[in-house]
């Protein structure tokens, strides 16, 4: 029997806190590991017998379309009533109006889907855009055999084997004493969890998921913290202080849903994986990842140069302290012909397993060598041990079971962890100006400024060698097969005609490194020259591709409102174009024109013209020069801060359809009003 299910959107969130602040919850005084370990369970009794309370049970019904509406409920009635008198009275006179009825149910029904579809379509975010243009029900087909087993058990074995392996396949080699050092010694230095920390922490959960395993949600989190403010930041504080962290909350439900449009599903990689973990988890461990942050900064466990997981960073920092080195080297001119020319080399590695690869042992042991604090060493070391999951598919749910794991996966404090761990491995002792390490996570990018290709080939062997021998003594070594090399040369540099086969090898790990006209790194193709011309054309395929997947909602003048589809073009396809553009762009005619076609297409798209006319390069705006000033300047010249323009377009958008559609005839569905 299906457990009950609660209907959260009928809360009385108000009778929930009156019941919590009736409790008269006080953990002021929690002393101790036994203390805290009760005081969770007893706000977890509380919380429950408020939801009780508060939140009522579904009714065993059927499930009511998102669609429906009153006036289809009266529009079925009348339906049924004309059916009945068909029955009772048959006459031309009653069948032609059950005729009629029908139709009218028909065009009510296709006229309230589609008003739910264009609501849908309009408030989508470009997180959330792909959810809603493309809802599977695919947790409903059950799991294929997987390499030849059948039942759910062994499903559930070969599932944790392929997705948690164990850690560190070859054996753990002993930490040297004193291999790191430390800036600042926080090795007694506590932090208490604040108020303010824990409402910063609420503000950015993601509300409207699902109901985690224990049993609540994070919007129950938020009425907690609402109904008593103390209660939350006390408990977390606790848990750091005694290094407490509950085995319920250790405890994940892994929903296996198979991937849409796969060709067979008998293969693993056919399947993604959904871990539900406690909310009490996640807004704890947010928490923490602010606390480990400030701390290994202020100490040296992590550098600058170590992308996400830090304050003010992200990947396109990342690709700006890649790319605006080698740029200015390049174009830097020669004063004298005797003077040789710049030649840096762009090397790129991956930490083999990453996440899987840290060890808890070798992790403890790096950050009291760091001299992190103990409470944050002990609680990581207590979070990193007795994990528990559960499998759940085809209507089943196994026992929980224990696996060897070290960080799990979308953890909030798992990538400033690895970032600790990994620094140990990529620190240097100095930093010169002519040698640029960046790391984003597990994507290490290594730049050399050199006067010729050899000696930036030594260069780099020197700094990778360096590099693995340090990871020797964590476990953590990169993968040749995914290392990319490129040579960035100058437009007119002789070197561009040569063979990349005839340069000098490039060794990593026995492993010879062939040289590449582009590679691919943080999802932007750096070619030798920088001039970014492949990575604007594969943008332009990405968002046609885009674009293809939206021709369903909108044909010429028919489908969702033009309105509608402007909104989606600034929500999926123009971000898809633009993304990291402050790294890449560079504004040069040969550039736009790889772009141009798409552009046409999206505009065309919008005003429901054809996309593609038999004069690929004639734009829409042609027939207004005005319009054309406007669109040019903001897509072309300035697309690092495409928001502007997209705001323009936003107010002007309006009386340009209105002239389109009078121009090229072309019925526009009714639009918002917009004051210019």
């Amino acid at each position: 029997m299906a457990p009950a299910r609660r209907n959260w959107h009928k809360a009385d969130w108000g009778t929930f806190n009156n019941y919590i602040q009736s409790t008269g919850l006080d953990l002021t005084n929690l002393q101790g590991e036994a203390d805290t370990l009760r005081a969770v369970s007893n706000i977890t009794t509380i919380i429950h017998k408020a939801t009780d309370i508060a939140v009522p049970i579904s009714t065993s019904r059927r499930p009511e379309a998102p669609w429906w509406n009153h006036s289809l409920t009266l529009a079925k009635r009348s339906v049924k009533r004309a059916d009945k008198h068909v029955r009772l009275q048959p006459s031309t006179v009653t069948r032609a109006d059950s005729q009629t009825k029908h139709h009218h149910w028909t065009k009510v029904v296709r006229a309230a889907k589609a008003a739910y579809r264009i609501k849908q379509l309009q408030s989508a975010t470009m997180r959330s855009i792909w959810k809603t243009l493309h809802h599977h029900n695919t947790h409903h087909r059950p799991i294929s055999p997987l390499e030849r087993q059948t039942d759910f058990q062994a499903k559930c074995d070969i599932l944790r084997n392929a997705l948690f392996p164990v850690v560190n396949g070859s054996p753990l080699q002993s930490f040297p004493n004193n291999f790191l050092s430390s800036k600042l010694d926080l090795y007694q230095q506590t932090q208490p969890v604040s108020i303010r920390e824990v409402q910063h922490a609420i503000a950015h959960l993601e509300f409207g998921t699902s109901v985690r395993p224990d049993g609540f949600s994070y919007t129950t989190l938020r009425h907690l913290h609402e109904a008593t403010p103390r209660t939350l930041s006390l408990l977390f504080h606790s848990c750091l202080l005694h290094s407490v962290h509950p085995l319920e909350w250790k405890v994940a439900n892994c929903v296996v849903i198979p991937k849409p449009g796969k060709s067979t599903y008998t293969l693993l990689k056919s399947y993604r994986p959904i871990s539900l973990q406690s909310c009490f988890r996640k807004l704890l461990e947010s928490i923490v990842a602010k606390h480990l942050t400030h701390a290994a900064l202020r100490c040296g466990a992590t550098h600058l140069s170590q992308m996400a997981a830090q304050p003010e960073n992200s990947a396109v920092d990342a690709l700006l302290r890649t790319i605006t080195p080698s740029s200015k080297a390049i174009s830097t001119k020669k004063t004298s012909k005797t003077e040789p020319v710049p030649c840096p080399a762009v090397l790129t590695h991956d930490i083999e397993g990453a996440f899987n690869q840290v060890h808890p042992l070798t992790l403890r042991e790096v950050m009291h060598q760091r001299r992190l604090p103990t409470y944050l060493t002990d609680w990581v070391t207590a979070f990193n041990t007795d994990r528990k999951i559960t499998f759940g598919f085809d209507q089943q749910s196994e026992k929980p079971q224990s696996y060897r794991c070290s960080l799990p996966q979308g953890s909030p404090v798992s990538p400033i962890i690895f970032l600790i761990f990994s620094n140990a491995m990529l620190e240097k002792q100095d930093y010169p100006a002519d040698a640029i390490d960046t790391s984003y996570v597990d994507d290490v990018c290594t730049v050399q400024m050199s006067q010729s290709i050899a000696e930036a080939n030594t260069l780099l062997e020197e700094r990778t060698e360096q590099h693995l021998n340090c990871g020797q003594h964590l476990g953590l070594t990169f993968a040749p097969s995914k290392s990319e090399l490129l040579y960035c040369l100058q437009l007119n540099s002789k070197h561009k005609n040569i063979s990349l086969t005839s340069h000098p090898p490039l060794q990593v790990m026995n492993t010879t490194i062939i040289p590449k006209r582009q590679i691919k790194y943080l999802g932007i193709y750096i070619d030798e020259s920088l001039s970014f011309l492949h990575h604007a054309s594969m943008a332009a395929s990405q968002a046609n591709r885009v674009l293809g997947s939206f021709n369903f909602l909108r044909y010429r003048s028919r489908g969702v409102p033009a309105h509608i589809a402007h909104h989606l073009a600034f929500t999926a396809i123009l971000p898809t174009i633009f993304w990291a553009s402050p790294a890449w762009w560079t504004g040069t005619p040969t550039m736009t024109s790889s772009l141009k076609i798409t552009y046409n297409a999206i505009a065309r798209w919008i005003t429901g013209l054809p996309c593609y006319p038999s004069s690929p390069n004639s734009s829409l705006s042609d027939s207004f020069p005005r319009w054309k000033r406007i669109w040019t300047t903001y897509l072309f010249d300035s697309p690092s801060d495409y928001t502007s323009y997209l705001d323009t377009m936003l107010l002007a958008s309006h009386v340009w359809i209105k002239q389109l559609a009078k121009t090229f005839q072309v019925s526009i569905i009714s639009m918002p009003s917009a004051s210019i």
